[in-house]
């Protein structure tokens, strides 16, 4: 049974009327912190058309707007805006020890007549073709694997910080000191342990027949070339930006370079689309997508638990499956990717040696 939570909630008008979107609130706060719907929008996961929408429907209901929008200049919160935000926040502060009783009480039943509950894993990671098969794996073996797409800077942060059990993060073959120290911050070799997943390969992903003869990375600031990048913070993002500061390009001469999307497929999907004519991704989604691909770059996928968890029964079971027939052999039928190591344990040192 998935853990419930309660929480407080508006309405317009009395209870009986439609209820405010949770997700307003959550946009104000968002708003109030960066300054920018498209960038608040991009930390709750939210489309920019949604959270647009979230704003206008709000000003609409309300006959009074929470959000200023301005031309170059980003939005802020109206006065109206600011005081439904504190009042929320106030709301949660006095309600926050009786929910929390009440929860406890709830938990308590559920666990008086609950059968047997798969075990649950959470693991924050950085986007990767295998990974919901190996969900579906454990979910076969009665191991819930609570599965969340993040940057490998990001997964690495929310798993120092408890907030999931297991992080994916990957690295270049050839990391630089520079490199190492960003993902040590995070890493604390005398309480975890890495597990070697497989090796893949990243490049540049062109069009059919590769239309722009776009065969190396400063190709990619010639006049005509549309590219889409990974987000800040993910690890092929990181890739990249290391390969162009190594050939001294100008992120600026790319067009297109603050373009971004999520996933390795979304850029190869741009790419597919005609949107863009080239993008950094992995070799695999070219494939999947019909399109040519440039190899540029090997790098080693990871994932790191804490030795704790490493002993419990969980986690050695999805050790074993990582260890596995079926986990590898999905693994092989992907192009770039070797996985003869996969599920080897290896040290931090290891993991990040240049």
């Amino acid at each position: 049974m998935a853990e419930l939570r309660l929480t407080h909630g508006w309405h317009l008008g009395d209870a009986t009327a439609s209820r405010v979107e949770p997700a307003l609130v959550a946009l104000l706060a968002a708003i109030e912190r960066y300054g920018s719907l498209q960038r608040a929008a991009r930390e709750l996961a939210l489309s920019y058309r949604h959270a647009w929408g979230l704003v206008t429907n709000s000003t609409h209901m309300l006959g009074a707007a929470l959000v200023k929008l301005e031309r170059g200049r980003g939005a802020t919160l109206t006065p109206l805006g600011k005081e439904l935000l504190r009042l929320d926040r106030k709301a949660q502060r006095q309600l926050a020890p009786h929910f929390a009783r009440i929860e406890r009480e709830l938990a308590a039943a559920a666990q008086q007549h609950a059968d047997r509950r798969p075990a649950t894993l959470v693991l924050h990671a950085s986007h990767d073709l295998t990974l919901e098969y190996l969900r579906d794996l454990a979910q076969s073996q009665h191991l819930r694997l609570e599965l969340h797409f993040k940057g490998s800077l990001e997964s690495l942060e929310s798993f120092a910080r408890g907030t999931s059990d297991i992080a994916g993060f990957h690295v270049p073959n050839r990391i630089t000191p520079d490199q190492a120290l960003r993902y040590r911050k995070w890493l604390k070799p005398e309480s975890v342990q890495v597990i070697h997943l497989f090796e893949r390969q990243q490049g540049l992903v062109v069009a059919r027949g590769n239309p722009k003869r776009v065969r190396c990375l400063r190709d990619l600031t010639r006049s005509g070339v549309r590219f889409v990048n990974r987000q800040q913070g993910s690890g092929t993002r990181l890739l990249f930006d290391s390969l162009l500061a190594a050939e001294r390009i100008p992120p600026q001469r790319i067009h297109g370079y603050q373009s971004e999307e999520f996933t390795h497929g979304a850029v190869a999907a741009m790419v597919a689309s005609g949107v863009a004519d080239a993008a950094f991704a992995i070799e695999a989604v070219a494939r999947q997508h019909d399109l040519d691909f440039v190899p540029l770059a090997r790098e080693r996928y990871f994932l790191v638990v804490r030795d704790t968890l490493a002993r419990e029964r969980r986690f050695t079971t999805l050790l074993g499956i990582l260890r596995g027939r079926k986990f590898k052999a999905r693994v092989a039928l992907l192009s770039g990717y070797d996985a003869a190591r996969c599920g080897e344990v290896v040290t931090v040192a290891e993991a990040l040696q240049f």
